[in-house]
Parts: structure tokens; sequence; C-alpha cells
């Protein structure tokens, strides 16, 4: 695991909320289950109306996305309905005050279809292309510094969903 810098999943999780007006997100700095530095973001969804919840990082300062080709993560998720997930997952979006948004779509189900079989610990690595690609469906107009950043999950079932994210 690279031991990069953080945005949005070290220490304090305040900074977080999210935008499904039928769900309840509670967010916690978990010390626990986490891959790097001091500990992960982790995101207990419970009530979740079993629709798409997007967990939302409203950035202090706004990230300059000028030289930046990707945004990584790494992401564990806990969800016990069956069959799990549906639509696409996790769709990204990164945002600035004027709205402009870029949004990264894939091309696949990413959580119920895992782009590979070697993740331990149910956590995965993404690295996503903000030009987009093959997996990755680009659509919008990238900001030139972002103010927000949403990570949205589709499930098809009864909380809980409990999501977690690290690096």
């Amino acid at each position: 695991v690279e031991d990069a810098g953080e945005v949005g999943t070290e220490g304090d999780a305040s900074d977080w909320t999210w935008t499904d007006p039928g769900s309840q997100v509670k967010f916690t700095a978990d010390r626990e289950t986490r891959l790097v530095g001091e500990s992960s973001l982790r995101a207990n969804i419970d009530p979740y109306s079993g629709g798409r919840v997007s967990l939302r990082l409203k950035f202090a300062e706004p990230l300059e996305l000028a030289g930046k080709s990707r945004l990584t993560f790494w992401l564990k998720t806990r969800n016990e309905h069956v069959p799990a997930w549906q639509d696409l997952n996790p769709t990204i979006a990164l945002l600035d005050d004027a709205q402009s948004r870029l949004d990264l779509t894939p091309q696949n189900d990413l959580l119920s279809e895992p782009p590979y079989s070697e993740a331990r610990e149910g956590w995965t690595y993404f690295s996503i292309p903000l030009r987009g690609d093959s997996t990755w469906k680009r659509s919008g107009k990238a900001p030139a510094a972002a103010s927000e950043l949403q990570i949205g999950f589709a499930s098809w079932g009864d909380p809980p969903l409990t999501i977690w994210l690290d690096g």
C-alpha cells in the first residue's frame, strides 16, 4: 500500500455528508479497519432508502486538478442484502462552486463484479482516470479546482450498509 497524502480519509470525519434524504449516514474515523495512515473513513448507512446514496466531501480549500490524472482510493463494503448491488457502482462526481461537474461512471458494476479477484480483507483499489477510459465513462466538464467529491452507491437491499474509504 502506497503511503501517499490522504484527502478526506484521515482523522476527522466531520467534513462528510450524504445526498440521499431517505437515508441516514453516520461517519466515523475507523482506527481498526484501515490500510493507510491512522484511520479510514467509515460510513454506516442506516436507515438506507434503497436508492443511490452518495457520500459527499466538501473540501476546506478547493482541490486543484491541473496536472492531476487520476482519483485513487481503497474501498471496502459490507452489504448483507442479496443480491446486493444494483445499477453501476461506485459512481464519482467532482464539482466546483459554480456547479461545473465531472461525472465518472463505470461501464460495469465494479462492486458486483470486482475488477480483480486478488483483493484482501475485502479492500479493492480504485485508480480512476479523470479523462475516462474503456472502464470509466466520463461526462461533463472537469472543474479547474474541485470543491466537492461525491462517491455514489446503490444497493437492492435493506440496512445495514457499511462503506470504508482509505488512502
